[in-house]
């Protein structure tokens, strides 16, 4: 009969991966309660800001960024919860990263046309945007494949009667280069805007609405630079239970703040197309036909201000 002191050594390794899975479930619950606070929170705001404005580009990616990871959210908690065959966990898994990845792809696509308006609606700069969101975007989905395929789940009730939902048995840490794949993206896009920001502010261009999309620009890039990178080090150096374990905290972010950026451009937007007004008094901006737009009066080239409108709020004819 074998000793109870080896027996429980030989479960020590079992016992620590139901402790990391425990604590894995604790991150999900807390990134869902996160969106669901913010949403919450943001929804009077959205009722007043974007359900008024046209079925523009803006409104459509907001809609599918916000209303796609509800479903994800729920099927991310229904794995930790339900006792479910192994097939089945990795049916809903597949649903799951594939409903992340098409929300990426609509968060990057924001974040081209918000840097495309701040550029004035310059060809080169949308071109160059969406090439490179192409070629990031097979890199990634080869990796998001090679991941899916290779990470196996097993019922929890196998290991224990008293346990529910699924855990992973195996998987790959090659997703680490997918993230960071989107952040060497949206690395591109801050420098883009970094460098139409000098422009702009050293000629004295100001309004409510590009200072929206300049902070809402950096401010994005930073708290998901952070995120992604913790992440990152997260599944290169933590146990493989862990390889989960910050992503689904870096999808609720995304979907928060990409919604965050065109709330605050439409509202932003509405603001600048009535009229927006100087510390001093002075009109800053009024929105005039396309292509024209005046700053104290005069007039300049082609606007960023009514691309932006146009994409996202549909104020271009204000």
């Amino acid at each position: 009969m074998s000793d109870p002191a080896s027996i429980l050594k030989e479960l020590q390794p079992l016992f620590q991966s139901l402790e990391r899975a425990k604590v894995v479930y604790y991150m999900h619950v807390a990134a869902t309660c996160v969106f669901v606070y913010d949403h919450l929170t943001t929804f009077a705001d959205e009722v007043d800001t974007v359900w008024p404005a046209p079925w523009r580009a803006g409104k459509i990616f907001f809609l599918v960024e916000r209303y796609v990871t509800w479903p994800e959210l729920i099927l991310t908690v229904y794995m930790e919860l339900a006792d479910i065959e192994s097939h089945a966990c990795h049916a809903v898994f597949t649903y799951i990263v594939c409903s992340i990845n098409l929300a990426i792809v609509v968060t990057e696509m924001i974040l081209i046309l918000r840097t495309w308006a701040l550029w004035g609606g310059k060809q080169w700069v949308l071109v160059a945007l969406a090439l490179l969101l192409v070629a990031t975007g097979a890199a990634d989905l080869t990796i998001v494949a090679d991941y899916v395929r290779k990470t196996v789940f097993i019922r929890a009730s196998d290991i224990s009667p008293s346990l529910s939902g699924c855990a992973i048995k195996s998987s790959t840490r090659r997703i680490a280069i997918g993230y960071m794949i989107v952040t060497a993206f949206e690395l591109a896009i801050v420098v883009l805007t970094g460098i139409r920001g000098v422009q702009q502010f050293r000629i004295g261009h100001s309004s409510n609405l590009i200072t929206s999309l300049y902070r809402d620009g950096f401010l994005y890039f930073v708290y998901l630079f952070v995120i992604s990178l913790g992440n990152v080090l997260c599944i290169y150096l933590a146990p493989f239970e862990f390889v989960t374990l910050i992503g689904v905290l870096q999808r609720s972010f995304n979907a928060i703040l990409s919604c965050k950026i065109i709330m605050h451009l439409q509202a932003a937007a509405r603001l600048t197309s009535e009229t927006a007004v100087g510390i001093d008094g002075s009109t800053i901006l009024e929105f005039a036909p396309r292509g024209h737009a005046r700053f104290g009066g005069s007039s300049t080239g082609p606007s960023s201000h009514n691309y932006t409108s146009e994409w996202f709020s549909g104020l271009s004819k204000a």
